[in-house]
């Protein structure tokens, strides 16, 4: 039969929860109609439009694929709509 050990056991519950986390990360969802006028607003403010928005859960605010004066960038927004990151696509 097989014989349980605490390690095992310890293993197997940190496994476990290791899933459990990930199934828990951010989810993209979609900006609400308010978020998403703020979003075109502050892309218009450095010369881009367009893209994919979605919000996370923590309040950061991720465009891929905007179409920039300098070219293509992913952008991230903080809660209130500043510029966290932003990375040629």
């Amino acid at each position: 039969m097989f014989k349980i050990t605490t390690f095992s056991a310890i293993l197997a519950i940190a496994g476990t929860l290791s899933f459990s986390h990930a199934a828990l990360a951010d989810e993209d969802i979609p900006p609400s109609d308010e978020a998403v006028k703020k979003i075109e607003e502050t892309l218009a403010k450095i010369g881009c439009k367009g893209g994919d928005y979605d919000a996370e859960k923590s309040g950061i605010y991720e465009i891929d694929d905007a179409e920039c004066d300098i070219g293509p960038y992913d952008i991230k927004l903080d809660e209130d709509f500043n510029i966290l990151v932003m990375s040629r696509d």
